[in-house]
């Protein structure tokens, strides 16, 4: 073998492992949390970089104040789905931040969930099953940020769910709800 057919050889090898680096480096990412993923694309500039997705939403705010004093189950609020992309399988987790407090007095038991699949998520004084992927309770009594963060499967299809509290008197409020998901970029 001559130098450049030695040469040939070295150059197209390397061209070759640098196209299974990201998948990879992508796949390793699929089994860290969103923080570890977040630090891991920072590592290097040889790391595959992220983007955020706007996903869309049914409402972004709501009043839930005309409660039964029955309704100590949770039930759902919205669905959504993540946008049509070539990239769909690269998505790797998922924020929803909103405002949110409950009725400003008294027990507070207002609750916002995250399930996937057709789960559900649980009523009042019920542990959480394997299908809620993030949750939040008990709501405050005045207006403070909520964010929940979770590794998501974009086959997977999510629910938010919201639980206000039986008893009576319990109301659930909710402004600026946004869902954002996070995927790796692919050049």
């Amino acid at each position: 073998m001559n130098e450049d057919e030695e040469t040939w050889i070295v150059v197209n090898q390397a061209s070759r492992l640098d196209k299974l680096i990201t998948p990879l480096q992508i796949h390793v990412a699929s089994y860290l949390s969103y923080q570890e993923a977040s630090a891991f694309c920072c590592a290097s500039r040889d790391c595959p970089k992220m983007r955020s997705v706007d996903v869309e939403l049914e409402e972004t705010a709501s009043d839930f104040n005309n409660h039964p004093s029955s309704g100590y189950a949770a039930f759902v609020w919205q669905s959504f789905e993540f946008p049509p992309s070539s990239s769909r399988h690269l998505i790797h987790h998922c924020t929803i931040d909103a405002s949110w407090k409950d009725q400003g007095w008294g027990n507070r038991k207002g609750m916002l969930s995250v399930v996937k699949d057709g789960g559900v998520a649980p009523g009042d004084s019920c542990p959480s099953g394997s299908d809620v992927v993030a949750s939040k309770q008990p709501a405050p009594h005045k207006w403070e940020p909520i964010q929940l963060t979770f590794t998501c499967n974009p086959e997977s299809s999510y629910r938010l769910w919201v639980r206000i509290g039986g008893g009576g008197g319990h109301a659930l409020f909710f402004r600026s709800t946004t869902v954002t998901a996070y995927e790796f970029i692919v050049d």
